[in-house]
């Protein structure tokens, strides 16, 4: 009796870079549910369009969705939300759960990161100066201080609330300019306080930081402000910690890395004065 075929697909070209792009946009949206009630709906919904997305474009019997969904049809149990003795443990299995998630949709991510990625389109800019796109939460002192930082070291900072969006949808004003840049830098910041008086940086900027990470996997920069608690996906990064009385660590930090990239260079003069 022949082997029954396994749900086993193998994408490549513009079908492999929807798959990726799938994976990377559910993995950057686990920061977001981190902030949202424990396996409630919004855990719900996401859950059930990564189950058929990894299922659609892997299959089933695929290790790229078992990664991420161990035993097919396995549910996750918890306590009821009203049962306010067991609420910690409750909270800590589902944070557990997305670290779980985050670790399966990465080691896709992983598999496939050797392979060649099709460049983006250049975009026509009006002068060859390095630009650096920051993600930042509100407008704070610490934002305005690395951007005059960053136009002293002769880079342009762009900040898109600052840019003209000529009439495009926020998120595609976003992918626009940060099309434009050459590197990127993430700025914690205190924007959200928690229940517990915490304080944690603005969601959008993980989802950017995600995107970011994509378009540039060895050049974006990371900044957090002190006090600032990081939820678990965006704990892993090597980060520089600052104060806004004491940005100097988080401006070597930059330069250094600048460096390393080629964008700062120092050069000796000539002495005219040796024959």
């Amino acid at each position: 009796m022949p082997d029954q075929e396994r749900d086993i697909k193998e994408p490549c070209g513009p079908r492999l870079e929807q798959a990726l792009a799938f994976v990377t946009q559910r993995q950057n949206q686990l920061a977001f549910l981190c902030e949202k009630e424990p396996f409630g709906d919004d855990y719900t919904r996401w859950d059930n369009v990564t189950n058929s997305g990894l299922a659609e474009f892997f299959g089933r019997d695929s290790d790229e969705y078992r990664w991420v969904y161990p035993a097919e049809g396995s549910e996750v149990f918890w306590v009821g939300p009203h049962e306010s003795a067991a609420e910690r443990e409750r909270v800590k299995r589902y944070h557990s759960h997305l670290a779980d998630l985050n670790t399966g949709l990465q080691s896709i991510l992983d598999r496939y990161q050797a392979l060649p990625r099709p460049e983006p389109t250049p975009t026509h800019r009006p002068q060859d100066t390095a630009r650096a796109f920051i993600s930042h939460g509100g407008s704070k002192a610490s934002l305005q201080m690395s951007e005059e930082f960053l136009r002293a070291l002769g880079v342009e900072p762009v900040v898109v609330e600052k840019r003209a969006s000529e009439g495009r949808e926020l998120h595609e004003n976003v992918d626009m300019h940060r099309r434009q840049c050459d590197f990127g830098i993430v700025l914690w910041t205190k924007d959200v306080q928690d229940s517990e008086g915490g304080w944690l940086p603005s969601g959008s900027v993980a989802v950017e930081m995600g995107e970011l990470r994509s378009q540039f996997p060895r050049r974006v920069i990371y900044l957090k402000e002190d006090g600032v608690i990081l939820p678990t996906m965006a704990s892993t990064p090597q980060y520089q910690p600052f104060t806004d009385e004491n940005m100097g660590p988080a401006y070597l930090k930059v330069v250094m890395e600048l460096r390393e990239w080629g964008f700062l260079r120092v050069a000796v003069p000539e002495d005219d004065s040796v024959p």
